[in-house]
């Protein structure tokens, strides 16, 4: 039980990792309009730039290149394009660190059965939650605050 709790913890770390680079690199997008705007690479999203670049590499992404530049759409689509694309891989991921989560707690709950004694697999399972929900809150916090900072300059 201690390890599937370990990786319930582990996995929505991840996830709120993952959620905070969304939110920044959203940021981002929403504002590389204004002169102000730093440069991609200041930003450090790593698990962003990762996903970013295995698009760029993906065999079917580099025919969508190959027809946009037929189509002699602007680089600026492409590039938009691109950016919703990698959004939407960067969810995908953060719903398979939710389902990790979901399929340890069943874990817990089918193995179970196994444990008499105190403490039980409800309360185990509520406390998990419990730190769970906190770290929820805090990443959500955090995010918030420096989402605030970014508007403010």
């Amino acid at each position: 039980m201690i390890h599937s709790a370990k990786i319930i913890w582990k996995v929505t770390d991840d996830k709120q990792k993952l959620r905070y680079e969304i939110g920044i690199f959203k940021k981002w997008l929403s504002d590389k309009s204004s002169s102000t705007c730093c440069a991609f690479q200041d930003l450090a999203l790593t698990k962003i730039n990762t996903i970013l670049i295995n698009l760029l590499f993906d065999k079917q992404c580099l025919s969508t290149i190959h027809v946009t530049m037929n189509k002699m759409k602007s680089t600026h689509t492409f590039i938009n394009d691109l950016a919703i694309r990698t959004i939407s891989v960067a969810e995908e991921i953060a719903q398979t660190y939710l389902q990790k989560a979901i399929d340890e707690k069943t874990k817990i709950l089918n193995n179970g059965k196994k444990f008499k004694k105190l403490p039980t697999v409800d309360t185990i399972i509520t406390a998990i939650e419990n730190r769970q929900t906190n770290m929820v809150h805090r990443a959500q916090y955090n995010i918030a605050r420096i989402l605030h900072i970014i508007e403010m300059k």
